[in-house]
């Protein structure tokens, strides 16, 4: 149980973040083609706010058992500095609520108690993230957002904010971005290699543009996911022994002229092996997401 309490926030806080790049301005190249990058002016600010619903079925010591997980986050990222090659990027909580449901394991309302106690307090906090050639070097006033908590759970929270943690969320929706004008009909492909505190990940998306609607693109995503070693938790000895795979289908409605995202629908099936202090524990997960954002 105490292995749960703590992987749970890692899997919430996985869930509430979007990336941003400015390359060329965006919008169509005259050819047809349409060039798709975010692009915002210094002071401008975009909403991210991310629906997630969550099924685990896991098998326990020969025991039966699935979890449901639902959340509701939402942030404000604003554009405060950008020169050359560097940005600074404030980053506000704007909403923060989950519901946990154990099944036989039980302590869901308790849970969904002390998580929400905690995740309350980040509600209108802010912290600032520079950035050079779209790399996380920098994080600031993280220690005004996860002040509360035990020991343990502060530790998580600050490992969680941390440059490499940051950048490891935010690597796969950094390359959503094509590096060349596309036209509709054309694809794009991305590969993301994450280390989460030492289990790596790698995950192969093929990105379609399926049409073009006014400002609006309509984009086909499709990715293949695997993992692989073991992950320790901030501030606890304690290693997972980590093995899955997965795939993911959704659609994404992105602004041509800024680049930002306004609506995104995404399914997630993953199946896999962990085990922890010696016990296998086998497990499918199943994830379904929706995004909706927009510049304020």
């Amino acid at each position: 149980m105490k292995i749960l309490k703590l992987f749970l926030p890692v899997l919430i806080l996985g869930t509430i973040f979007s990336a941003c790049k400015n390359n060329s301005e965006s919008g169509e190249a005259g050819d047809g083609s349409y060039t798709l990058s975010l692009t915002l002016k210094d002071g401008e600010t975009f909403a991210q706010n991310t629906r997630t619903d969550m099924k685990m079925q896991m098998n326990i010591m020969g025991k039966d058992n699935t979890m449901n997980l639902s959340s509701e986050a939402g942030t404000d990222m604003q554009l405060i500095k950008d020169s050359a090659d560097t940005k600074e990027i404030k980053l506000t909580y704007t909403k923060m609520i989950n519901h946990i449901d154990m099944g036989a394991m039980g302590m869901g309302k308790n849970m969904d108690s002390v998580m929400n106690r905690q995740q309350e307090r980040m509600v209108g906090k802010s912290l600032t993230m520079k950035l050079v050639n779209n790399k996380i070097t920098d994080v600031s006033g993280g220690d005004a957002v996860f002040t509360n908590g035990d020991s343990a759970q502060q530790a998580i929270m600050k490992g969680m904010m941390s440059k490499e943690n940051l950048n490891n969320m935010f690597g796969q929706l950094l390359n959503i971005y094509p590096e060349k004008p596309v036209s509709v009909g054309d694809s794009w492909k991305s590969t993301t290699s994450m280390n989460m505190n030492g289990m790596q990940m790698s995950i192969d998306t093929k990105y379609l543009l399926q049409s073009v609607e006014g400002n609006i693109a309509n984009i086909k995503v499709t990715g293949v996911l695997k993992t692989d070693g073991k992950m320790s938790l901030p501030g606890n000895p304690m290693e997972i022994d980590v093995k899955m795979t997965g795939d993911q289908s959704g659609n994404i409605q992105m602004m041509i002229d800024k680049g930002v995202v306004t609506k995104g629908n995404f399914t997630t099936k993953i199946k896999g092996d962990m085990e922890v202090m010696g016990q296998k524990i086998k497990m499918t997960m199943d994830m379904d997401q929706g995004y909706s954002g927009g510049m304020k």
